[in-house]
């Protein structure tokens, strides 16, 4: 009996443990739900949370973006409004020097054509007055020959004159020996001779005179001439050298228009240059500002991404000090397992995926 009680206290004993470790289960796996449930709504307010900081980095981003894009947008515009208004402006300026050169070259071409026109009128005045130095001169000496042949004609008339009185008085000479005697004859001959010498020595006398006058016509028309020739002489000397001097005037003028193109050739390059310039370190500038951009995006979102990491560290943490807490208490733990089992699958981050880094983080 004794046995048989101690038997029935012993069936009601254990049916009280294993109530007991009924209830304890069911309290632990009322507990574990509850931790479970609360885990999820951890995880789901969590979720909540980062989805609405997702979002909100994902509007933030979009507008930075967007706020970027019209930026760079209204910089592009404004550097290529400078750009076409710079290349009008140079498109004047080229404009403009080309009608100034135009105006210089036709001013020259003007300039060129009236120094011809007074060269040629200095030249025809020149040619007219030769003209009528060698006119005179041919006059002057068609004069001379004309009063040289009067002359010789004149001496020659004069000559057979006296030749004529010569034989005419020889004549009367011979007549008059016949007639008279030899006195009278001889007195009458000397008489006769003496006139006919005065007359030769007259004849004579004016013949050196005419020679004279003659010889000092001819060296006045030879000085006169001479005068002439060494005014010509200068007169050429003058036109040579003012031909000479407007030559060399020419040349410097056109020597002073080349070196002015050239320069304004010069400074043209040189402007076109430093446009170029301008723009390329617009250009530079602008892909700085691009990469530092980059740059500063890249920086975020790896500020993002480390944020996420550390949250991950931190909720993994968290998960293994409750894993240890229910080993320790004797609390199964295969639900916080599948619940951290889930999360590791469900949450896998690709870095960078936009830049083509293709390694995963799998927590």
């Amino acid at each position: 009996m004794e046995v048989l009680r101690e038997r029935n206290l012993q069936i009601i004993f254990n049916k009280a443990e294993r109530a007991k470790e009924l209830e304890a289960n069911r309290l632990l796996k009322i507990e574990q739900n509850l931790d479970a449930e609360r885990y999820k709504k951890d995880r789901w307010e969590q979720k909540m949370k980062q989805a609405e900081t997702k979002k909100a980095n994902a509007g933030f981003f979009l507008k930075e973006l967007k706020k970027r894009e019209d930026i760079k947008r209204d910089d592009d515009i404004e550097l290529k409004e400078k750009g076409k208004a710079e290349l009008r402006r140079i498109a004047n300026e080229i404009k403009k020097d080309n009608e100034n050169k135009r105006a210089k070259v036709l001013a020259t071409r003007e300039n060129l054509i009236n120094h011809l026109n007074e060269n040629r009128k200095i030249v025809d005045e020149n040619n007219k007055q030769r003209q009528l130095k060698d006119q005179e001169e041919n006059v002057i000496v068609s004069i001379m020959a004309d009063a040289k042949k009067k002359m010789a004609k004149t001496r020659k008339l004069k000559e057979i004159e006296i030749l004529k009185k010569k034989q005419t008085l020889l004549e009367k000479m011979i007549e008059t020996s016949k007639k008279k005697d030899n006195y009278n004859n001889n007195k009458n001959n000397e008489i006769a001779l003496q006139n006919y010498e005065e007359k030769e020595q007259k004849y004579q006398r004016e013949e050196q005179e005419k020679n004279d006058l003659k010889k000092k016509r001819e060296k006045d028309f030879e000085d006169n001439k001479k005068i002439l020739d060494e005014e010509m002489k200068k007169e050429k000397e003058r036109l040579t050298l003012s031909h000479q001097w407007e030559l060399e005037r020419r040349l410097r003028e056109t020597e002073m228009l080349r070196s002015l193109e050239e320069s304004q050739r010069l400074e043209k390059n040189r402007k076109i240059n430093s446009f170029r310039e301008n723009l390329n370190l617009q250009c530079e500038n602008n892909r700085a500002a691009t990469r530092a951009n980059k740059q500063v995006d890249l920086e975020q979102y790896n500020a993002h991404i480390n944020l996420w990491q550390q949250q991950d560290e931190e909720f993994m943490t968290y998960t293994n000090n409750l894993i240890a807490k229910y080993q320790k208490a004797g609390i199964s733990v295969i639900p916080l397992i599948f619940a951290i089992e889930n999360y590791k699958k469900n949450n896998k981050l690709l870095i960078n995926a936009a830049v083509n880094r293709k390694s995963e983080v799998n927590f």
